[in-house]
């Protein structure tokens, strides 16, 4: 997947900057990694629907 500068600022960096991926938040970094990759690519998937690039993807 590829992104332009605006989809990752406008998507990505908003996500990556949540309170809930700060490494001082006990509840997500206590999860198993592959939890953790699971709530990062669902969170990207959100933002990137509500930023209005589409419908998140079920599944």
């Amino acid at each position: 997947m590829s992104v332009d500068g605006e989809q990752w600022q406008k998507c990505i960096v908003p996500v990556l900057k949540s309170d809930a991926l700060t490494r001082d938040n006990l509840a997500t970094w206590s999860l198993p990694s592959d939890e953790i990759i699971t709530l990062i690519g669902r969170a990207i998937g959100s933002s990137f629907e509500s930023g209005g690039y589409g419908p998140y993807p079920t599944g």
